[in-house]
């Protein structure tokens, strides 16, 4: 009987992983056309003054340290799609340049941004969207380790003005922590070993290595803290806030987990994707169960 099941977990497995390959393979349409596809809640009624705003708008800027069809952008692209209106992006250098073109009006919209008081003065934000992780990415080579306390010992940074550089402060008295413009200068002081790990949300750790080339950071391991993620919209056009709340409320839990899952496509040091092997393991324990009936 138990040879009988590991023959269906490890059959089940081998979909599941080939499904995952072709799916992140295909890209942000299909992305954006599945859970369209999926979706009860995609007719969002929309007010006759926030029609003729998207009208006038024409597209909407969205500022970001991102490259063109990085994951980042996929859930606004959705949201967008869903608001029938047009995204534009607008790649800027550092998270400190994507709030000088908010405070000047040339931009609309901060994909992802984590609400403060601080950021509050010049951006709306809609309601938390998603949890993300905080990793900790070090250099290829380093030690195995499963928990920020293990290290203390050692120098980290963080971009500045992120809440996690309060939290870290906060949490870990005395901790070596340097902040630094953007996650490429981070990676890069990595890199050379003039700290020994940087710690930022997940997707900008991937892109930032992916778009970088830097092929000898690896992520070690992530933050018991997560970031609960919103979407900031420029304070001075509260219709813009409203629209992307509506957006937002569209989402369902479903949505929201697959675009957190397509974002976090990432397999740790020791080669085991930890999300990936929870979808497994939930599948597993469904097929366990119908086997035993």
């Amino acid at each position: 009987m138990i040879t009988k099941m590991a023959y269906y977990l490890f059959f089940i497995a081998i979909i599941i992983n080939t499904a995952s390959v072709i799916l992140y393979a295909q890209g942000k349409s299909v992305y954006v056309r599945k859970l369209n596809e999926t979706n009860s809640q995609s007719n969002i009624i929309i007010t006759a003054a926030e029609r003729d705003y998207l009208k006038a708008k024409k597209a909407l800027t969205v500022c970001a340290r991102i490259n063109p069809g990085n994951s980042t952008m996929l859930p606004i692209e959705l949201m967008a799609e869903r608001l029938q209106t047009d995204v534009r992006l607008v790649q800027t250098k550092s998270y400190e340049q994507t709030i000088e073109l908010i405070k000047d009006g040339k931009c609309d919209i901060v994909p992802i941004a984590v609400p403060s008081p601080n950021r509050e003065k010049y951006l709306d934000f809609t309601t938390p969207w998603l949890s993300i992780p905080y990793t900790i990415a070090v250099r290829e080579g380093t030690p195995y380790f499963d928990d920020i306390t293990a290290v203390l010992d050692r120098s980290f940074c963080a971009i500045k003005d992120y809440s996690v550089v309060e939290y870290l402060r906060k949490t870990y008295p005395g901790i070596h922590l340097e902040e630094v413009a953007d996650a490429t200068e981070g990676l890069r002081r990595v890199q050379k070993g003039s700290v020994f790990a940087m710690v930022d949300l997940i997707p900008m750790t991937i892109a930032t290595i992916q778009s970088e080339g830097l092929t000898d950071i690896k992520i070690a391991t992530k933050l018991e803290k997560r970031a609960e993620v919103a979407t900031g919209t420029r304070k001075d056009e509260p219709l813009l806030h409203s629209l992307f709340q509506k957006a937002v409320d569209s989402l369902t839990p479903t949505e929201r987990q697959t675009a957190l899952n397509y974002m976090i496509s990432v397999r740790y040091e020791n080669g085991v994707d930890y999300w990936f092997i929870s979808k497994i393991l939930g599948i597993g324990m469904l097929t366990l169960g119908l086997l035993l009936t």
